[in-house]
């Protein structure tokens, strides 16, 4: 028992030294300071009202202040703070104008705000800055204060919070990049854990592993985006020269070793099935791969604590245990029956050193032991996801189809519902169960459900502690303390842990309320009742008004992610054509591949949390997310194998079996239209009885040396059979999939 409570402790201590050693972290001790100061200063000048409105300007320019360049993040806190002033004013202009009136107005803000997200997340961020000024014009208008003085302090707390974070995030700027560096290296190294589960079968829930693997690879998409936003920017200047070029050279490696972890080895079966007894020679592959999990995890953790990192000598000797197993199964099996199984494992082994060559110019890098002047990386900006900031976006999105416009509307309709409701059983609580619809409705339903689950859970949690803590202490300094405490808890995990948040900033305003109030008991109570009804208006409205389910929209992420595979096939195959190094337009390709398949990969997360009444073709359209990332993982392999390798001409036999794999995925593109294959089959059939002819008077060929007393291959000779079978194989896969995927595509359609 003592030594689980250790373990137990060792794990927690350690998460919270990496949360607090987090970018999350960090942003919310700056806005927790400034909010702590100015309640402080409103309590203690007896200025209640005027600290108050600081607040909510600090608040005002926070919540668009996101990862992202120095440059992005002051655009957006100075437009949120902007819209919340703008929407403020408006707010006490028309707050003595006729209720329908007045709502009318209010409702236009609520969606022209919403219509926002239509930007992206730092978009959705300034929007919601005009629904929260909505939300705190109901408590600001009991001020005593004039209008225009309450709009001065607003823009006063906003600018002052805009200006501090500014200057601290300058100075943070190269730890921000080097912590997010550090999250991609973890999340590869989490990725090549669950992808070596599923292909050794480490594990028995293969299929939770798989669903796992997808998540993950969703999230390292949204980590690239940011980390090329801040490295591959020509207009980022806040790294010296020397770090930024070290934190790209480590990022552009990265990147190479996660297509090397998409790429798909064979698994478990395959290997039983062709070697037999002797799958024991296979443990220094498997041991080298638990290294590489290893030497990542370190080379992440060195990046977190600015330790050194060392590259463990086992991989070496692990490489050099597993090429002389090859031949140990040669000597045992003998030729030519062990040239199949021989052929596999050095195409593992291939792939395996190239691997461990990425590492050792990582390790360089890091440890700056190349010749800096020697490397200079090409920034490209073109690897940069931009929004398009302009009024046609929104015009685009003025449609029913549009899911932001229907979100939209939806959330008009929970606020003019929540209003009222609120004005029924309370006006000087109302704004609570607004504010509650405001943060919970999102445009799809998982994530409603799921942030309506934390919220609740988190405000009874933090109902129960500030209840205690008021029945069991009266000191109104520990209140102060604890609030201060519990407010960076909340803003620390608004990203990451809902449910931690919302107890956090319960606790936090339950105990302002107690500090500047009597009635302690309802006051917190109230809370907890306004908090329910507000979730379940937002569950009402996300379910019943104007919904949209993800099941309307996946076809359009499938058919995405088909095409960017086929156009990163396409740029595969030209570079097995013309044998160049690769260049910025196939990693461009490479990176579209990688963020539609993600960006699929999410959809049907979505899909997957939705009511059952809403989700019935969800094991067809699991099956094409699948077999969409087994396409992914066979162009990565396919790449990795032609980048590492001496390779000869495509044979015309190669282009008609690609031309096939292009027609079928084509097919799956145009909606499933009905076309007439036939002729292209019989080709295609014809082509593989040419190739595996070929391939066999390798086999002759070779046998024929070894018959002759040539007992030695020739680097030569074990290049074309290599090739031969590498290629043969991909080709069936290649063929086999893009059948799986028309097929599974016209169930769906």
């Amino acid at each position: 028992m003592r030594i689980f409570v250790h373990y137990f402790l060792k794990i927690l201590i350690a998460k919270i030294a990496k949360h607090i050693n987090s970018f999350d972290f960090f942003r919310a001790a700056i806005v927790s300071l400034i909010l702590s100061a100015a309640i402080f200063w409103g309590f203690s000048t007896h200025q209640y009202p005027q600290g108050i409105s600081i607040v909510v300007g600090v608040m005002l320019a926070y919540f668009s202040n996101i990862e992202g360049t120095n440059r992005n993040r002051i655009f957006g806190m100075f437009s949120s703070l902007t819209l919340g002033l703008v929407v403020v004013i408006i707010f006490f202009l028309v707050k003595d104008l006729p209720v329908l009136f007045n709502l009318a107005i209010l409702s236009d803000l609520i969606f022209g705000s919403s219509m926002l997200s239509v930007f992206g997340f730092r978009g959705s961020m300034i929007g919601f800055a005009g629904l929260f000024a909505i939300v705190m014009g109901f408590m600001l208008k009991k001020s005593p204060l004039a209008w225009y003085e309450i709009a001065s302090l607003v823009a006063f707390g906003g600018l002052f919070y805009i200006l501090v974070s500014s200057i601290s995030h300058f100075l943070f700027q190269k730890r921000h990049t080097q912590l997010l560096l550090a999250d991609c290296v973890e999340l590869t190294a989490k990725y090549l854990k669950l992808s070596d589960a599923i292909k050794w079968h480490k594990n028995g829930e293969t299929a939770d592993s798989q669903f796992q693997l997808l998540k993950v690879q969703s999230a390292i998409n949204d980590n690239h985006e940011l980390l090329r936003s801040l490295l591959l920017s020509e207009k980022t200047k806040l790294i010296s020269n020397e770090q930024s070029q070290k934190l790209y050279l480590l990022f552009i490696e990265m990147l190479d070793i996660y297509e090397m972890a998409i790429a798909s080895n064979p698994e478990i079966e395959t290997f039983q099935e062709v070697l037999g007894d002797q799958i024991d020679l296979l443990e220094p592959f498997t041991i080298y791969s638990e290294k590489v999990i290893e030497n990542l995890e370190s080379l992440c953790d060195a990046l977190r604590k600015n330790n050194s990192f060392e590259l463990s000598l086992d991989l070496e000797i692990l490489l050099i245990s597993a090429e002389k197993n090859i031949a140990v199964y040669v000597q045992k099996i003998k030729l030519p029956a062990a040239r199949e199984g021989a052929l596999m494992m050095r195409s593992l082994y291939d792939l395996k050193l190239k691997q461990f060559e990425k590492l050792k110019f990582l390790y360089r890098v890091y440890n700056n032991l190349l010749n800096q002047n020697s490397i200079v990386p090409q920034r490209n900006s073109a690897f940069i996801t931009t929004n398009n900031y302009s009024w046609n976006t929104i015009k685009n999105n003025l449609n029913t189809d549009s899911v932001i416009f229907r979100h939209a509307v939806r959330l008009t309709v929970a606020f003019l519902l929540s209003y009222f409701i609120g004005q029924a059983l309370n006006p000087a609580y109302s704004n609570w169960i607004i504010v509650t619809t405001m943060v919970i409705l999102r445009p799809n339903y998982g994530l409603t459900k799921s942030r309506a689950k934390s919220r609740m859970i988190g405000t009874v949690l933090g109902m129960i502690f500030t209840l205690a803590l008021v029945y069991f202490s009266g000191n109104h300094l520990l209140y102060g303390w604890v609030a201060v405490v519990a407010l960076l808890v909340g803003f620390s995990n608004i990203q990451k842990n809902y449910l931690l948040a919302s107890a956090g900033l319960t606790i936090s305003i339950l105990l302002l309320y107690v500090l500047n109030e009597k009635g302690t008991i309802d006051v917190i109570l109230f809370r907890g009742l306004y908090t329910l009804i507000g979730v379940l208006i937002s569950l009402f409205a996300m379910y019943f008004v104007w919904p949209i389910w993800e099941k309307e929209n996946i076809k359009d992420a499938v058919k995405n992610a088909i095409s960017a595979n086929l156009a990163y096939l396409e740029s595969v195959n030209v570079v097995y054509k013309t044998k160049e190094p690769l260049d910025t337009q196939y990693r461009l390709v490479r990176k579209e591949a990688f963020l539609k398949n993600g960006n699929l990969n999410g959809a049907f997360q979505r899909l997957k949390d939705e009511p059952k009444s809403k989700k019935d073709s969800l094991s067809n359209i699991y099956a094409i997310v699948l077999l969409n990332h087994n396409f992914l993982s066979a162009v990565a392999s396919y790449s990795a194998y032609i980048q590492g390798h001496k390779t000869t001409k495509p044979s015309v036999e190669f282009e008609i079996v690609m031309e096939n794999v292009y027609h079928n995925l084509n097919m799956a593109i145009g909606v499933f239209e009905e076309k007439d294959i036939a002729e292209m089959e019989g080709k295609t059939r014809k082509a593989f009885d040419v190739l595996d002819k070929k391939y066999a008077e390798l086999n002759i060929q070779r046998n024929k040396e070894i018959d002759s007393g040539v007992s030695i291959m020739s680097d030569e000779m074990r290049s074309k059979l290599q090739e031969g079978k590498v290629i043969l194989e991909q080709l069936r896969w290649f063929i086999n999939l893009s059948e799986n995927i028309l097929g599974a595509c016209g169930v769906l359609g």
